[in-house]
């Protein structure tokens, strides 16, 4: 799984559902209040980059609105790594980091010790690696905001869902990865065998 290509795959489904309201067509976009009166700006933005909130009566550029969004993509992703301890693909990783956009890492489950515990999309399909039942938990997961149900995140999930529902070239993640070679004896036997390869290819030289 490659985190730059699930961003990137993840990224025009953001931008169409999370829309570019309050666009001023002069290179320009202002705040707005999102469906829950939040002030947002751009594609979805909440809070800077720098840590500073959205307020009304902001404007930024084009330019800094996709900073915004790659600086928010990239950090998701970056939170959600952690917990990707299965073989996954770069169009299901993509649905895990849209979701979170949208909803928050933490709407995935509860965050623990062994990771995403509670029972939902994410832990069905990281304890059985079921992706076509996953997908269908989620086309109804989080579809509402503020005790509304939402006809745009319905449409969100159902496309997301079918980003999960994507099968094949799944591969192990980083963190399990690194995981598989904390046993001291295997971590020990493949470094010999990094060695003696090393060595061969020196004696033949």
């Amino acid at each position: 799984m490659d985190i730059f290509k699930s961003i990137k795959i993840a990224q025009p489904l953001i931008k169409e559902k999370e829309g570019f309201f309050t666009d001023l067509k002069n290179g320009y976009v202002a705040a707005y209040r999102d469906p829950i009166g939040i002030p947002t700006i751009g594609w979805g933005t909440t809070e800077y980059s720098n840590g500073k909130k959205v307020k009304m009566g902001d404007k930024i550029t084009y330019a800094q609105a996709q900073s915004e969004l790659d600086f928010h993509m990239l950090q998701k992703a970056n939170q959600l790594l952690p917990h990707i301890t299965f073989p996954i693909n770069d169009s299901q990783m993509a649905a895990f980091i849209s979701f979170s956009y949208n909803a928050g890492v933490g709407k995935l489950g509860k965050l623990g010790d062994s990771g995403i515990v509670n029972k939902s999309f994410f832990r069905t399909f990281a304890n059985t690696g079921d992706s076509a039942k996953a997908s269908k938990l989620m086309e109804t997961s989080t579809v509402t905001a503020g005790g509304v149900v939402l006809r745009g995140l319905i449409l969100r999930r159902k496309k997301e869902a079918a980003l999960l529902a994507v099968t094949g070239d799944e591969k192990k993640s980083l963190v399990q990865t690194v995981r598989q070679y904390q046993n001291p004896l295997l971590l020990a036997l493949v470094i010999f065998l990094i060695i003696l390869v090393s060595f061969s290819l020196a004696n033949k030289k």
